[in-house]
Parts: structure tokens; sequence; C-alpha cells
């Protein structure tokens, strides 16, 4: 009998330290499970404030069963879903009691696809021995589910939100599992959230981006190259390296796609770069939702960024 998923209960949110968008180049990324910020299954109750989130929910949950019965009946996945028995909780009133914010690149919608799939799917081709082999057949899955929110995804966030540990992608796309649930670099400075009080959309800005690409505004091997040599010393521990290229990262970004950082937000990542406090950079897609920002000093860059209004999140 499968164990892997068989005690979970909350699914928490995840944070894409390093990777987005050039990990859609073939280039490296790296997540943390987030555990502020979680989701579980729950039945409505009868609080009026719970009874029109919970509706909300279910309703979502009702046309996306829809979307993996479909999934289902063209059999392109590879582990089953019961999908009658989703349906049949639905409704009984089931819904997805989360506090992940939606569209803050948190991974609110990863989180959702992986209860599912730990609920609902057939796992007996998955064992505590054999889930590292298993990894790709389940990401390709994930990609496929996730889809249905965000019109393409690469099947890393409900991977995160499932595993719960941190995930080093190699370039190429293959997943290191186990990587450990501890960062040492974390011991060297310090990482935090800016929540810049806006919703970002996914969708329109990867397509942007890939334009863009596709017409040699942007230069994604650079982006791809500076990417992976900042994941690399982030995990090899190397500061004088990583106080080097993620500054590099960071001004890419503010250079080079402006969409995907909010304008209110702007004054604030470039302070950092020039008073070398912080440094910021963005937490998924961008277009709002949470900023990214490492620091060697987290109470005098919190006291510096909170002066211009934002709030910060220790993570």
């Amino acid at each position: 009998m499968n164990t892997i998923f068989a005690d979970r209960k909350t699914f928490s949110a995840k944070i894409l330290l390093f990777g987005e968008y050039s990990i859609i180049s073939g280039g490296a990324a790296l997540t943390i499970p987030f555990h502020q910020y979680y989701g579980q299954f729950a039945f409505q109750g009868k609080m009026a404030h719970e009874t029109s989130i919970a509706k909300e929910s279910n309703l979502a949950l009702r046309e996306f069963s829809s979307f993996l019965q479909e999934l289902e009946s063209h059999k392109k996945i590879p582990f089953s879903i019961d999908v009658g028995q989703l349906k049949s909780d639905l409704e009984n009133g089931m819904y997805f009691h989360s506090n992940i914010p939606q569209g803050y690149g948190a991974g609110s919608s990863g989180a959702v696809v992986a209860a599912i799939f730990a609920k609902y799917s057939d796992l007996s081709k998955i064992s505590n021995t054999n889930i590292s082999d298993t990894i790709p057949a389940i990401r390709a899955q994930f990609s496929l589910m996730e889809s249905w929110f965000h019109g393409s995804s690469s099947g890393l966030d409900p991977l995160s939100c499932l595993l719960a540990q941190p995930l080093l992608v190699n370039p190429g796309g293959s997943v290191l599992y186990p990587f450990g649930e501890q960062l040492p670099m974390n011991r060297l400075l310090s990482v935090f959230l800016i929540d810049t009080g806006a919703i970002g959309k996914t969708r329109p800005l990867v397509d942007w981006f890939k334009n863009q690409v596709a017409s040699r505004k942007i230069n994604d091997a650079l982006l791809r190259d500076l990417s992976n040599e900042t994941i690399r010393s982030f995990i090899d521990c190397n500061l004088a390296h990583f106080n080097n290229y993620l500054p590099q990262l960071s001004l890419f970004q503010l250079e080079n796609m402006p969409p995907m950082i909010p304008p209110p937000a702007r004054k604030i990542w470039e302070d950092g770069l020039q008073n070398q406090l912080y440094t910021l950079k963005l937490c998924g897609s961008g277009g709002g939702g949470f900023l990214l920002g490492f620091t060697h000093d987290l109470d005098l860059a919190i006291e510096h960024i909170t002066q211009t209004g934002f709030r910060v999140i220790k993570v």
C-alpha cells in the first residue's frame, strides 16, 4: 500500500526561489515549500463568510472536475483519477479551504492539483522506494492538470506542493529528489517576500515573454545563464559568486521585463540595487503578487521597505 501521501491533509504553498521564465528555455530552477500558507479539503459549514468562500471554491472545483474527466476519458494521464468520487464529494459540499493568495506566485493552483492527485489518483504505481523514478510521470500529469488554470504549466508548482521539500530542477528538466529539507545558504542570508498588493495574471505574461524571446527583444540565453549561476552559487554556499550574479539577475529583470514588475514597486527594486541593502527579483510570473528579496540584514531591510508602505513577510 502506498504510504507517501496517505497521511497528507494539508498542502503548503511554494516559493520558486530561482528559475522563473528561464525554466521555459531549459534553465535550472529551485523551489522551497512555504508553510505559512496552505490549503486542505473541507466541507461547507454554516458560517456566512465561510459559505460564500466555500461555494466559490466548490463551483470552481466542479468545473475543474469536468476537465479532469476529459483527460481521464482520453487516457492522457498515467495515474487515473477517480473523478466519480471527486464529483460525489463536491455534490456533498466539499471545497478547498486555503489561505494561499491567488495570483501571488505562491502556488495556489498547484496546491489544489496536488491535493486532488493525492486524494483521488491511483497511486498503486508509486512507493517509497520508486518515488524518484516516477517523478517525471507525476510532473507530466501535473502539467496537464494545471494547464486548466494557466493555459500551460511546467507541472513544477503542484510537484513542489505535493512533495513539500526543496526541489532542484537541473538544466534540461530533470528533478533532483530528495534534495534535502534545508538549504545551507539560509544561514548566510535572509529571504523575504514583499506584498505588492496587486494580483498577477500568469497566462498573458508568459505569452508576452515568449513573444519577446521569439522577436529577440529578450536574450533568454543570458537570462538562463544568470539564473543558473545564481542557483549554483546559492546551493554551493558561494556567497561571493551569489552576491555577483543575483544583482545581475535582478537588473536584467528590471530592465527587460517591465510588465512583470508593478510600477509602484520599481522604486524599491531600484533602491535595493543602489544601496545594496537588499536585492529583489520576481517570485513566480510577476505582474503583482509577491516579490522575492534577499538580504544580509533583515531587520534593516524590513525597516527600509515598510517605510515605503509595502508589507514584508519573512520566509
